[in-house]
């Protein structure tokens, strides 16, 4: 009998995982990733960024893998699930600079209170120990403002929802600054949300999109000055689940396109890709370079 190694058993890196969370989350792995994301943005340390919105923690993969024990694709998967569903808040912040492009993470929690006589562990499992973390797990300061999505610590399943995908339609259609092919754009976005949430969580991936959608219309609008007819059907958006586009920073440009070659840039492509530059290669880029700019041919 082999055994786990004491030195494993009392190491320091020890995290609590409450099992209502596995329940919640939808799987130990992302319960782990988004308790210890929960335990790196309780207090602003060294290693978290504040902002207006709360506590951020900025980290990759890597660093959360290193934290949970997880591997770097594990964490990617809980990362996008965890995102998703509303449990965590991601946000390029750039601390050093526009080429850092590392995500930070904070936790959503709902400000509601709990009922801690009926906790999901069963009455009368939680010990003292667990009611006196309870705060900690509950803090009010990662909270964003209202209209940002929470999550739903305790939820009553048998409680039906009140508002209708018709209402939840009705807010991201008000958000949308292109107002054509609503009947499509309904149908789209009832798909998006019978595709990717139980129906308890559809309110808060509607607010989701909702919040995607303005985020995408300010750039379009404002950054970009596209002119109305330039941005796509709601329908389209949907379809394409162009939610998880990364919209670039105020004041970032987007990349231009690229530039369709000149006839002669081709036909020197094309010579070269023939004959070979002067290093013997195919399609060599510095004769292409001297060509387009004006320089001598390969070879003459």
């Amino acid at each position: 009998m082999t055994g786990v190694p004491l030195s494993e058993v009392t190491a320091s890196d020890f995290i609590m995982v409450r099992a209502a969370l596995v329940k919640r989350l939808g799987g130990a792995n992302n319960a782990l990733v988004w308790t210890r994301i929960q335990f790196r943005c309780q207090t602003p340390t060294a290693v978290t960024h504040t902002t207006d919105d709360g506590i951020w923690w900025p980290a990759t993969r890597e660093d959360i893998a290193e934290e949970t024990g997880l591997t770097p694709d594990q964490v990617k998967h809980s990362i996008r699930y965890l995102i998703d569903n509303g449990f965590i808040a991601d946000a390029e912040h750039r601390l050093n600079g526009n080429h850092d492009r590392r995500k930070s993470y904070r936790p959503i929690i709902s400000a509601r209170p709990v009922d801690r006589a009926n906790m999901p562990n069963g009455a009368g499992e939680n010990t003292q120990s667990d009611r006196a973390n309870m705060p900690a797990l509950l803090s009010t300061k990662n909270l964003k403002k209202q209209e940002q999505e929470e999550l739903t610590l305790i939820v009553d399943e048998d409680v039906p929802q009140q508002d209708s995908i018709e209402d939840l339609f009705a807010i991201f259609w008000a958000a949308w600054p292109r107002k054509v092919d609503r009947k499509d754009a309904l149908a789209a976005f009832t798909r998006a949300l019978k595709k990717h949430q139980s129906p308890h969580l559809r309110p808060l991936f509607a607010e989701r999109l909702t919040a995607a959608a303005k985020a995408a219309a300010q750039h379009w609008q404002v950054t970009e000055r596209r002119p109305l007819e330039k941005i796509p059907h709601a329908a389209t958006w949907l379809n394409a689940e162009r939610w998880h586009d990364e919209i670039p920073a105020p004041g970032q440009p987007p990349s231009p396109p690229p530039r369709k070659l000149t006839n002669a840039e081709v036909a020197l492509a094309r010579y070269q890709q023939r004959y070979g530059g002067p290093d013997g290669q195919p399609a060599d880029r510095a004769a292409l370079d001297r060509g387009i700019s004006g320089g001598q041919p390969p070879g003459h």
